[in-house]
């Protein structure tokens, strides 16, 4: 996905077939990157965001050229059953590229801050936090009046991304396959726009966590059934194993099958999901709480019926020592060092200034 992880893990390997191939990963970026030179943009290709040159459509972008490719592969080809086929959006991934139009169904005057920003927010917050956010986004996105344009440019990307995501289902439905093909859709993490004064992801608050999981199941899911059980993406190989009649490796797998809330979303459901960032850092999210621990043993929790924005930290309330002394159960009891290292090159960063 994001270039390195293809070449250690991927490349050659799984697929009868790739796009664009099996030695590349994505279409190439080339030809997107707007003409508005601003220093925040010259901070590298983590940092960018803004609308692609005059005359770029989204059959041109890299996701466009994605998105066309599988929908071909749906319409046009005989597909021999049972088939897998994925379609990896990079966008709202930064950097933020997408088509002028996308950008002008957003104006710029009409985009709002983060309901969940407070500048007093992390007053409560341990300390540990700050080891993680080893980014200074947001501090310069702000310093150069750009979180209203870093906004919009997610805003567009993310509407583009529905546009596509509709051209391949929509194309899957007037297909031979729609009464028999299951689909799911999720993201890798989600993203803070200022959230607990953070951009993009690298933490274990709701914002950078919670993910799109969304599933149709032919004869099983109902549309517009919708729950709020915690589900992990470690969920999705045993609930297709078990949708498909499929046997999973016995004692391998940490996932549920989640197959049992497609049926009845209201079932009993009393796990919680564990996302980890960092050696010895978790976080522990319940159906109505989430806990956080940290390396040095520091601790949050936030109760979501009350505080969606988790703006208080509830960890030093004793009306709430239960809720913890349960949540802490779920902490891994053995903390795996960082196995794999990839080789990352270095960008040449470029210094700030107005």
């Amino acid at each position: 996905f994001h270039g390195y992880h293809f070449n250690n893990e991927v490349k050659g390997r799984g697929f009868d077939e790739y796009y664009p191939s099996k030695t590349q990963d994505l279409p190439s970026f080339a030809g997107l990157k707007f003409a508005a030179k601003l220093p925040m943009n010259g901070w590298g290709r983590q940092a960018d965001w803004g609308p692609c040159l005059p005359g770029v459509t989204v059959d041109d972008h890299p996701d466009g050229k994605t998105a066309n490719w599988a929908t071909k592969k749906l319409r046009d080809e005989e597909l021999q059953e049972p088939f897998f086929l994925g379609a990896g959006i990079f966008m709202p991934h930064l950097p933020n590229y997408a088509p002028q139009e996308y950008f002008d169904r957003f104006p710029l005057e009409e985009i709002k801050l983060p309901e969940g920003f407070r500048e007093d927010d992390l007053d409560d917050v341990p300390a540990a936090h700050a080891k993680m956010a080893h980014n200074p986004w947001l501090k310069r996105i702000r310093a150069m009046n750009q979180w209203k344009p870093a906004i919009q440019a997610y805003l567009a990307c993310t509407s583009m991304v529905d546009d596509l995501i509709g051209q391949i289902v929509g194309t899957l439905e007037n297909s031979k396959y729609a009464d028999n093909t299951i689909i799911v859709l999720w993201s890798d993490h989600g993203f803070q726009l200022g959230e607990k004064g953070r951009w993009a992801k690298y933490s274990l608050w709701e914002r950078a966590t919670r993910v799109n999981l969304l599933w149709v199941a032919p004869g099983v899911t109902k549309p517009g059934t919708v729950t709020d059980k915690p589900a992990n993406l470690l969920d999705i190989y045993p609930t297709l194993a078990s949708l498909t009649g499929l046997e999973p490796p016995e004692g391998q797998l940490e996932g549920n099958d989640l197959s049992v809330l497609m049926k009845n979303p209201e079932a009993a459901w009393d796990e919680a999901t564990v996302t980890t960032f960092g050696y010895k850092n978790y976080g522990v999210r319940s159906e109505q709480h989430r806990y956080i621990v940290y390396a040095d043993g520091s601790e949050e929790l936030y109760d979501h019926t009350k505080d969606k924005w988790e703006w208080d930290n509830l960890a030093g309330n004793s009306d709430y020592a239960e809720v913890m002394e349960k949540l802490r159960k779920e902490i891994p009891s053995h903390h795996e060092p960082s196995g794999v290292t990839y080789k990352v090159p270095k960008r040449k960063r470029t210094s700030l200034k107005k």
